[in-house]
């Protein structure tokens, strides 16, 4: 029985380390979860009649913290699910508001049109708690817009790129730090559109193709997280080095 009990608690440890491990991830914080706070308590109290010979008591205590974490990673998992609904949300909103500004040619129109219907279905999935269904109308939304940013791409490709950077002045950064920013999150279109980046959104291609093999899935460039190290590739011989500090 000692060791029977002994495996459950080692099992429980390593559970939870795993669900603690997978918020770090994604900047949640645990300490919130009331179901993680239980199955710690839980976890102790399991240990400590595990190690006084009481492994009645251990098994019970371990038995009603594997519930707690079940539960705690439950409610993970929909804030993680939140979380992605959201950044792809406001990623193919804010791309659907530039090209809606920017204006498109009679052919594309229709399907920006339909592109402004499909975000309508998600932010009403989003706000109904549907996130499943709100994740798949804005990537609906992404993929219509691709091939139109596309267009705008190839031809501020074919532009004037901006010249070097001056003697003396300060280099512009390398490589820019993925930031957890609750309001605005981080995406490629809205690093690009940084100053200090390039300022142009349309530009993001540029990051995601120097940058796509550190991705967890590199098919997927609405896939970052927060901490991640991306480069910042040169246009046209701007001086870059370092990473860029934030202001403080």
């Amino acid at each position: 029985m000692k060791r029977y009990t002994s495996i459950i608690i080692l099992l429980l440890f390593a559970m939870l380390a795993a669900l603690a491990a997978g918020s770090l991830a994604y900047g949640q914080n645990l300490r919130e979860n009331e179901h993680y706070k239980k199955a710690i308590e839980l976890q102790k109290k399991a240990e400590a009649a595990n190690a006084r010979g009481d492994y009645d008591k251990a098994y019970e205590y371990s038995e009603e913290a594997k519930k707690q974490t079940q539960m705690a990673a439950d409610l993970f998992a929909e804030l993680v699910l939140k979380f992605r609904a959201n950044s792809l949300l406001q990623q193919a909103g804010n791309r659907l508001n530039s090209l809606k500004t920017l204006g498109v040619n009679d052919d594309d129109q229709p399907a920006l049109d339909q592109a402004a219907d499909d975000y309508g279905v998600a932010r009403s999935s989003f706000n109904d708690r549907e996130y499943d269904q709100s994740i798949e109308y804005s990537n609906r939304v992404l993929a219509a817009l691709m091939d139109m940013e596309a267009k705008t791409y190839e031809t501020a490709a074919t532009q004037p790129e901006p010249a070097a950077e001056p003697a003396g002045e300060k280099p512009l950064p390398k490589y820019y730090r993925v930031r957890l920013i609750p309001d605005r999150r981080d995406c490629f279109w809205r690093i690009a559109e940084y100053d200090f980046i390039y300022g142009d959104p349309f530009k993001w291609r540029l990051l995601y193709d120097a940058n796509k093999e550190k991705l967890t899935d590199p098919g997927n460039p609405d896939l970052i997280h927060p901490g991640q190290l991306f480069e910042i590739p040169e246009i046209k011989g701007e001086a870059r080095e370092g990473e860029w500090e934030p202001e403080m």
